[in-house]
Order: structure tokens, then sequence, then C-alpha cells
């Protein structure tokens, strides 16, 4: 089964499983590094965690972010948007972003008060979904499309290149049947 163009196209450039996942840990690795680190530095003052504690925070939140990232690379590949445009295509887009995107904010919420070692966890996870919805919603709903583009972009290349191969095969199939 394959789950997405683009994981196919990884799978021929790292063939090996344990490249890509190493491949997969790093990329999130990273991005959880520079995460805390922006969380650290800015903005200044109102940081309840160790530095430790913050990485480690930061990290689940990234790899958690990269699961789901395959996630939408596989409902991406399933809907995809292409020529003749299917309106349900696009509306299950638009329902799986709805869908997908609560569903990692709650995980967010719910990852930032367990860093936070509150042993209140009902008390205050309104005030700090509330938070999470303001300052994040936007950028993962945006990351949501962009990774739908990706993937739609991959995809497109594939039946181009697809179209190409065919292409040519036909022209040398023709020479040689006019050199027969």
């Amino acid at each position: 089964m394959i789950l997405s163009e683009s994981t196919e196209l990884i799978k021929q450039v790292l063939p090996k499983r344990w490249q890509r996942l190493l491949a997969f840990g790093l990329l999130w690795s990273v991005i959880g590094l520079l995460s805390a680190v922006h969380w650290w530095y800015f903005p200044p003052g109102i940081n309840p965690y160790t530095w430790w504690h913050l990485v480690i925070m930061k990290l689940f939140i990234w790899y958690s972010w990269g699961i789901f990232t395959l996630l939408i690379l596989s409902i991406a590949n399933r809907f995809q948007i292409s020529r003749p445009v299917k309106l349900w295509n696009i509306i299950s887009l638009l329902l799986s972003s709805l869908i997908i995107i609560s569903g990692y904010l709650l995980l967010y919420t719910y990852l930032i008060i367990l860093g936070t070692n509150s042993s209140h966890i009902p008390d205050v996870f309104e005030n700090m979904g509330q938070f999470v919805m303001s300052r994040h919603s936007s950028f993962y709903y945006l990351a949501f499309w962009a990774t739908v583009a990706f993937e739609n972009s991959v995809a497109f290349y594939n039946r181009y290149h697809e179209q190409t191969m065919k292409q040519s095969e036909l022209k040398t199939k023709l020479a040689n049947a006019q050199l027969e």
C-alpha cells in the first residue's frame, strides 16, 4: 500500500528503512531543538521550564507533529487536487484539516500542561487550550495545506514524468517500426 507519493520518493532516495527513520528523527529533532531555543529566548521572563525540560517537551511536540505529517501526506494522496477538480476531494481535505489540526492542538495543549507538571489538568486545560488555539492554530493550518501542496506537487511531477517516459517509449517504438 502506498502511503503517499512523497514517501515513495523518499524511499527511492533513502532505500533502507533505518535511513528513513534516522532522517525522520533528525529532521524533527532539529526542528524541536530550534523551537526550544526560540521558547527559551523569546519572549523573555515567562518561561516556566528548565532548559532540558523544555527540550524534551518540544521534542515530544515536534515528533508528534511529524507523525501527524505522515497522516496528512496519506490523506493528501488519497484526496488529490487534480484536474478535473473533484468537489468531494476538496471537502474531504477541508474536513480533514479541521479534524487533524484540532486533534493535534488538543494533544499540543495536553503536552504543554504535562510539561508544567500541573496536577490540576482540567482546571488549566481551557485557558491553555485558548492560548494554544490563539497562538498556534494558523501556523498548523498553513502547515497542513503546505503539506497537501507538497504531496500534490510530487504527484503531479510523477504523473508528468510517467507521461514523458511513455511518450519517449512511443517515439522509440515508432522509430523502430519505421526502420523495419
